[in-house]
């Protein structure tokens, strides 16, 4: 769900064609990155983070893709 209290679940159809998945907080600075083997078909994040609007980017070897998340 968004906004989420916990964590977030990303489900990722084809995880071995992902080189890196990023957590960007609203500044631009980059909080938390998987690259590789740590990318899997489901990736729960935010357990970590502070209360606020997050960017999760997900780079493929065909481009990029920006998610907003919500931490309550």
């Amino acid at each position: 769900p968004n906004p989420f209290s916990e964590y977030a679940t990303i489900h990722i159809l084809n995880p071995e064609k992902v080189n890196a998945v990023s957590i960007i907080d609203p500044l631009g600075r980059v909080i938390s990155k998987l690259t590789g083997v740590q990318i899997t078909n489901q990736l729960e994040i935010g357990q970590n983070l502070k209360s606020g609007i997050y960017f999760v980017k997900i780079q493929t070897v065909k481009g990029e893709q920006t998610i907003i998340v919500i931490k309550k």
